[in-house]
């Protein structure tokens, strides 16, 4: 199983720090949930969400994320001082597959 992150606006996988891809194969395996939502934690981000990726399975598993931010962060999110989901980040271009 792969642990990603997903924006729920744009459907785009995180792949590292600067980039974002459509294709999950290409994106950042976190391995554990819990290393993923700490890494949303530390960079404050919302309207993101963790997808489980099976392999051999299309029984993808997504988990909705923002009623773990911490009272500070909620406020923070409803004042939109977050970092939006991606919205820095470049797509990474097509793959010539």
């Amino acid at each position: 199983m792969r642990v990603l992150i997903q924006s729920t606006v744009t459907f785009l996988y995180l792949m590292d720090r600067d980039t974002a891809t459509q294709n999950p194969d290409e994106a950042r395996d976190f391995r554990h949930t819990s290393k993923a939502l700490r890494f949303i934690k530390q960079k404050r981000m919302a309207n993101v969400q963790i997808v489980l990726k099976f392999p051999k399975s299309s029984d993808d598993v997504n988990l909705a994320i923002l009623e773990l931010l911490d009272r500070e962060q909620r406020k923070t999110v409803q004042k939109g001082r977050t970092t939006a989901p991606f919205s820095s980040i470049r797509p990474s271009p097509p793959s010539l597959r």
